[in-house]
């Protein structure tokens, strides 16, 4: 489910609302000893526009908390794998998964000791590669709270036209047709474009990679700290009657556009 409305897989594109219901099993039902973890909110191969994903109060997609209470992108939050698809954070759960790709995404301090983070990487520059003990280090001596993260960047290639001319140009995801892909084309010499379901042989090369970075971690969060949002304040209601036929007809206006869509 997204905030501002809810979506149905197949309607509308990776940016627009969603709905799936995977479990109502209620909150009670999490083990007691689930053990806790770093989970980092993992936007890399949904790659969805909105800023992050709505807290539950269930097992339930459907059964948000609010549509101004949510997990950011990027941020690593510690919760409890419940071994079904969900992770319990301060109370509420968050999915493990959203469209068969994974959203929360494990983190372990055993990854970290070994974790590279890699810097500027690109086709024509070298990565800089530094330990990533070592960049913990210094985070932690500038009094900053950092957590290490990782995510799966595609490698920038070139889009092969009809005629033989090449144009730089980065991968923004998969097609909707097989083995295509839409791409982001950067020509030197004018402004850049999209283009969807472009087939794989007209790229150079189609290639993922993995990047270390630092990340900052979430703050803890309970039940207290979740706001209902008042739907007074966000929002004007109006009956309108006809006096022809006596028929009443509410509406309901909100007061200021609503926010990017959320998971």
């Amino acid at each position: 489910a997204l905030c501002c409305g809810q979506l149905v897989v197949g309607i509308e594109g990776p940016g627009g609302p969603v709905s799936l219901v995977q479990s109502t099993v209620r909150v009670h039902e999490l083990e007691a000893d689930s053990p806790a973890g770093q989970y980092l909110v993992d936007n890399s191969q949904l790659q969805h526009s909105g800023p992050g994903i709505l807290f539950r109060r269930s097992k339930d997609l459907k059964d948000v908390v609010s549509w101004g209470e949510y997990a950011k992108w990027g941020t690593t939050i510690e919760g409890q794998d419940s071994r079904d698809g969900w992770v319990r954070y301060g109370g509420y759960f968050l999915p493990v998964e959203m469209h068969g790709v994974r959203v929360l995404t494990p983190q372990s301090e055993e990854a970290a000791d070994k974790a590279e983070v890699v810097f500027n990487q690109t086709v024509s520059n070298a990565s800089k590669v530094v330990s990533f003990r070592k960049l913990l280090s210094s985070a932690k001596a500038a009094g900053k709270r950092t957590f290490h993260r990782f995510v799966y960047k595609w490698v920038p290639t070139e889009y092969v036209a009809a005629d033989g001319g090449a144009q730089p140009c980065e991968i923004v995801g998969p097609g909707s047709k097989p083995d295509t892909y839409n791409i982001y084309v950067k020509p030197k010499s004018f402004s850049p474009y999209n283009v969807t379901n472009v087939p794989k042989a007209s790229l150079r090369k189609v290639e993922k990679v993995k990047q270390f970075i630092a990340t900052p971690k979430a703050p803890k969060i309970g039940t207290k700290g979740l706001k209902e949002v008042d739907d007074s304040k966000s929002s004007i209601k109006l009956s309108v009657s006809y006096s022809n036929d006596n028929t009443v007809m509410d509406l309901k206006i909100m007061k200021e556009a609503p926010m990017r869509t959320i998971m």
